[in-house]
């Protein structure tokens, strides 16, 4: 849903794929999605003068902000770190971003190799929402449609 021309959040779904703890994740207030691309700076300054740059692609960092409904997330985690405790094999998840571009097409990214965790469980406090924060970094992003 555009407005006079911008996409607004509302543009944006995100698909969280975790085929080792029950496959797609559905955390159903998902209030924030912020992605920073990492990258590795290289300068060279040569002797004549010209100064030449590059930005080598170092990953993604992710931020995933949740106000809780339910106990999905909690729960993810946990089985998440059981399964750390009892040396079973731990796998990178996937997350595809889905936008409604403004003419009306769909582009869609995926976020591969990423590694997340619970970097606020919330505060828990009389007469207000609990507010959650997930963080994490992905290997890559790739544009998928």
């Amino acid at each position: 849903m555009p407005i006079n021309g911008l996409n607004v959040g509302r543009d944006v779904t995100l698909t969280i794929i975790d085929a080792q703890n029950g496959g797609i994740q559905t955390w159903l207030t998902l209030t924030g999605f912020n992605s920073v691309q990492q990258s590795k700076r290289l300068q060279s300054i040569a002797l004549n003068g010209v100064n030449n740059f590059a930005e080598i692609p170092q990953g993604w960092d992710l931020t995933f902000m949740i106000d809780r409904s339910s106990s999905a997330v909690d729960d993810y985690f946990a089985t998440t770190e059981d399964g750390y405790f009892q040396g079973l094999d731990q796998y990178g998840i996937q997350v595809t971003e889905t936008i409604t571009e403004v003419d009306g097409s769909t582009s869609q990214y995926r976020y591969e190799g990423l590694a997340i965790k619970l970097a606020d469980a919330g505060n828990k406090t009389g007469d207000d929402h609990i507010k959650m924060k997930i963080t994490g970094i992905a290997s890559r992003r790739r544009k998928i449609a």
